[in-house]
């Protein structure tokens, strides 16, 4: 992205990297928003803090924000990982529901090491703000999972997962904080912002950030930055994976070629490569064979 586009753009928490920046460096806005979500209390500390695409096989990673959360008491005692993150992806399907999961599970993994006690773990809760709608046939945006037996007992609570449909929130107003939180972050334009300062006193503050993020230019061309970084990375590994996948193609009409030279028939060769024989006739009829 030109680093002049984002003087058309109003900076707002549906962007990686303004979300990133609202809630790793205002602690009470993401204490605020967990405690809604998740009903834990206690102290939360900010323990890992990344923008995606800070790695070319950034996928890998876990959520962009982790916290802990402690007790009060002299923080003696941790009560859960909690993963924050912000989802701008459509038509995911059941893959977004898989990808989360596996975030749940590299949190808990992660607690322990080669011998430890497995009884230590603490739960590992992951929250995603969804800013598309996931589920489209209820009124409900806030989808609570943890493992459950068939018959619906709930077999661990030690992974979970919070989807929250930000959009949804918008046709649904209960006026709950949570709801108040999600129509914020469901926003895109100025006049949203403003007029959402104006109704919810709570969210006051946090406008008058986006305001100044916006009005910051050095804070823009940062962004600018990161955007035209972020796109060259993901050039090169699409890039990467497309020269993957020629050499695949080109080592497996090479092999078709091969076979049929050599005098196996079009199905013995589509079960040798484990290929569909429409696939292994197109191939030869390119060749005229």
């Amino acid at each position: 992205m030109a680093e002049e586009s984002t003087e058309a753009l109003y900076l707002c928490p549906s962007m990686d990297f303004v979300f990133h920046d609202l809630f790793a460096n205002n602690l009470h806005w993401s204490y605020d928003l967990i405690h809604l979500v998740t009903g834990l209390e206690g102290k939360l500390i900010l323990t890992e803090s990344k923008l995606p695409g800070s790695d070319i096989n950034d996928k890998s990673g876990v959520a962009d924000l982790v916290f802990e959360m402690w007790t009060h008491e002299n923080l003696t005692k941790r009560i859960a990982l909690v993963s924050l993150d912000m989802q701008n992806e459509n038509d995911l399907g059941d893959f977004l529901g898989h990808r989360f999961d596996r975030y749940s599970s590299l949190l808990s993994l992660r607690q322990l090491g080669k011998g430890d006690d497995y009884e230590e773990i603490i739960p590992a809760i992951v929250i995603v703000v969804l800013n598309c709608i996931w589920i489209d046939d209820t009124e409900e945006y806030c989808h609570h999972y943890v493992m459950r037996t068939k018959k619906g007992h709930i077999l661990s609570d030690s992974r979970q997962v919070y989807m929250l449909e930000a959009p949804k929130v918008k046709k649904y107003f209960d006026g709950s904080r949570l709801a108040i939180w999600l129509s914020t972050l469901a926003a895109h334009k100025r006049e949203e912002f403003l007029d959402l300062g104006r109704r919810f006193p709570m969210m006051q503050d946090l406008v008058s950030e986006l305001e100044r993020m916006n009005a910051d230019s050095s804070y823009r061309m940062n962004i600018s930055r990161y955007l035209a970084e972020s796109d060259r990375k993901t050039a090169s590994r699409l890039a990467e994976e497309k020269g993957k996948a020629e050499g695949k193609m080109e080592t497996l009409i090479s092999n078709i070629y091969g076979f049929f030279e050599a005098g196996f028939d079009i199905v013995q060769i589509a079960r040798g490569l484990k290929v569909s024989v429409s696939e292994v006739e197109a191939i030869l009829a390119k060749k005229g064979k």
